[in-house]
């Protein structure tokens, strides 16, 4: 089973049952080893791993009817190959009994594979199994064996797919800046929810992101700068929503009252402008005209991609800001990427020669390299 940032759902062999009311089973035995390590390593994202596992009392029913199935298949099989002389009859009673094994087989295998097994811990606490049936009426008794987990899952909010920034916010406090940090890396954050049983399950990274985006639109929560400066946050956003939220080893979430604080010292002080005369008039006389409406019919923006995440900021700019102008009526739009890059020790022969057959291959409108 892969060590990875997605929620998965473990299927357990049918010799790994479980029996209501036993303390330890085969199958808390079973999936007790695969949470603790991969192969010979430890895992590390443990809190991804859901198991499901057969039920002591119908797995052998189930069990018997494989069997059942397995003979007919193979009975069917060989009748077509010509390895046994069967007639036309025959065969088709062969076939017909095979069909019906496997539908007994499927309709056994939902009745026996029922226990959804869960590692949990509050806090510093040994870690226990929260163990419960996925068949027992409602959503749980519907679909395939994953879709019966997952319809469990949801129902008891124990996997996540839409997140609430509240929520994210509760997390930081009681777990990450109850220290006083006054920030996170995001790609920390995420590290710790797919690893500490004592965090909320979300089904992917990008359930966290969308998070933190709904949070940006407000001040209530959170701020989110794309990286860190001695003591300034670069790019800092706060209270004005984003669509440029990435989790990698840069961008970091910033406490509420820090984001507040640079915010306040970066925003410029407005002058007040001359009252003229009193009762709003002119020198010249006559009260001021209210402004009329302003089009407007340009837009001008420039952004600082970080070439390690080339591809998907642009993308990303493609979708937010390009998409929209390019879609209204008569709109000419252009976009231009200009690359600037300064390597002190030179730029070797080999690389020279790749970067100026493919910008001619791109039909870049002027590139050349320069010396110092």
């Amino acid at each position: 089973m892969p060590d990875e940032w997605v929620a998965r759902l473990v299927i357990l062999g049918p010799e790994s049952v479980h029996k209501e009311k036993e303390p330890l089973t085969k199958a808390i035995a079973a999936a007790s080893a695969i949470l603790e390590s991969r192969g010979n390593s430890p895992r590390v994202y443990k809190n991804m791993l859901f198991f499901l596992a057969p039920d002591g009392e119908t797995t052998a029913s189930m069990m018997e009817e494989a069997k059942w199935y397995v003979a007919w298949e193979s009975l069917a099989r060989d009748g077509k190959t010509g390895a046994l002389n069967l007639d036309k009859m025959q065969q088709t009673q062969a076939e017909k009994s095979r069909d019906d094994a496997s539908t007994t087989v499927a309709a056994r295998l939902l009745e026996a594979y029922k226990w959804l097994l869960q590692p949990k811990q509050e806090g510093t606490e040994p870690m226990s199994w929260d163990v419960k049936s996925v068949t027992n009426g409602g959503l749980g008794s519907v679909g395939s064996l994953p879709q019966r987990v997952v319809n469990r899952l949801e129902s008891d909010g124990e996997l996540i797919r839409q997140w609430a920034p509240i929520h994210l916010k509760a997390e930081l406090d009681k777990w990450i800046w109850k220290d006083g940090q006054p920030h996170v890396s995001l790609k920390q954050v995420w590290t710790y929810m797919a690893t500490y049983l004592y965090f909320p399950r979300l089904t992917e990274s990008k359930v966290l992101v969308d998070a933190v985006k709904a949070g940006l639109r407000t001040k209530d929560y959170f701020g989110y700068a794309d990286g860190v400066e001695g003591e300034r946050y670069l790019g800092l956003v706060f209270g004005e929503g984003s669509q440029m939220v990435v989790t990698d080893d840069t961008s970091v979430l910033v406490r509420r009252e820090v984001a507040a604080k640079q915010k306040e010292q970066e925003t410029p002080e407005v002058p007040t402008e001359g009252s003229g005369s009193e009762g709003g008039e002119e020198e010249g006389g006559g009260p001021e005209k209210p402004p009329g409406p302003t089009v407007q019919r340009r837009f001008y923006g420039r952004a600082r991609l970080k070439p390690a995440r080339l591809g998907s900021s642009a993308g990303q700019i493609g979708d937010e800001i390009v998409q929209h102008l390019n879609a209204l009526v008569g709109a000419e739009v252009e976009v231009i990427i200009e690359v600037h890059a300064h390597v002190p020790e030179g730029i070797p022969e080999n690389v020279a020669r790749t970067v100026g057959e493919n910008a001619q291959a791109l039909k870049f409108d002027e590139f050349a390299f320069e010396e110092e």
